[in-house]
């Protein structure tokens, strides 16, 4: 595994807090399967079914009993033989093979499922989830709920209720993921991707100073097979690979009253910095024409952001186009 970014808390596992540009190798994972990224901690899924954690540590959301920042990966105490791991704000949770699912860290709003308040620095079971097997947990960045889909419905909980939708708990649901919450009340975005390929989305917005439930599904999509839902954004992955992306690009109080999901490319400008390595059109199509490096930018009233996409050699090359990220 390798990690690189801001490293206050020791996010990056290198047993320093420096910084750094570039990737560079976690101290001690070499058998890594899965890995989720929180909000300044990590952790992985290795290949013994046992997972590790570092970096921020004060709400006990590394799972080792203690609540100690640390910037090298300690082991998460009392699980094995997981399947699944999501790190989230300050908590995270883990199925295991006998689709049991944990949770552990902050649980100021009951995030962990188990009954109780009060962080939990080692792995607790979440109870009365219900009958069935538990094939997914998302935590995403939300700071005080979970979900996870059962017998293919999705459960979320918290003390805090207001943007939980009962309408798509129907035995349709592949995946799920809540989004970034901050203060109460609530304005947040929660997704869920159905067996049919549909994209339903649901929480609270503000509507005239009021908080109010939505329930929205996005339109266009058909084919979708993953989704996570952020802060100020969120991601669907469609069955040919692709990705969309929907939500603010300046301005995120826009998007907190109302985060109705919708999909749309056409108000960015797109540019390559190596047109002869591939090319993006008005919406973002991506064209790969010969193998290389070129950074893809989208432009919006003078802000920008940038991708770096690779075009390995020997690749099948898009006949048309292909489908930037976003």
């Amino acid at each position: 595994v390798r990690c690189w970014g801001d490293n206050a808390f020791g996010q990056l596992g290198t047993g320093t807090v420096l910084n750094s540009l570039v990737p560079i190798p976690v101290n001690g994972i070499n058998t890594a399967v899965a890995i989720s990224a929180g909000y300044g901690f990590t952790c992985v899924l290795l290949d013994n079914g046992t997972a590790k954690c570092w970096g921020a540590n004060d709400s006990g959301q590394l799972g080792n009993g203690m609540l100690l920042t640390t910037s090298v990966p300690v082991a998460v105490l009392k699980l094995s033989n997981l399947v699944t791991i999501s790190a989230g704000f300050a908590h995270s949770c883990a199925i295991d093979v006998n689709a049991k699912l944990w949770c552990w860290g902050n649980n100021d709003a009951g995030q962990l499922g188990d009954g109780r308040l009060g962080v939990s620095p080692i792995p607790v079971a979440v109870v009365n989830i219900g009958p069935g097997r538990v094939t997914s947990v998302d935590v995403g960045l939300s700071q005080i709920r979970t979900c996870a889909v059962v017998n293919s419905s999705v459960k979320c909980w918290s003390s805090y209720g207001l943007d939980l939708i009962d309408g798509i708990s129907d035995g349709t649901v592949a995946t799920a993921s809540p989004g970034r919450v901050d203060t109460y009340p609530y304005p947040s975005i929660n997704c869920a991707v159905l067996i049919n390929g549909t994209l339903p989305c649901w929480g609270t917005k503000q509507v005239n100073g009021d908080y109010v439930k939505y329930l929205s599904v996005m339109e266009g999509v058909t084919t979708a097979v993953d989704v996570d839902a952020g802060g100020s954004h969120s991601c669907v992955r469609l069955s040919d690979g692709t990705v969309r992306c929907w939500g603010v690009f300046n301005n995120m109080a826009n998007f907190f009253r109302d985060p109705t999901p919708t999909l749309g490319y056409s108000s960015l400008s797109w540019t390559s910095s190596n047109t002869s390595i591939a090319s993006v059109d008005t919406i973002g199509n991506l064209k790969a024409l010969v193998s290389g490096t070129t950074l893809i930018t989208a432009s919006l009233n003078g802000i920008s952001a940038s991708t770096s996409v690779t075009v390995p050699a020997n690749t099948p090359r898009c006949q048309n186009s292909c489908r930037l990220s976003c």
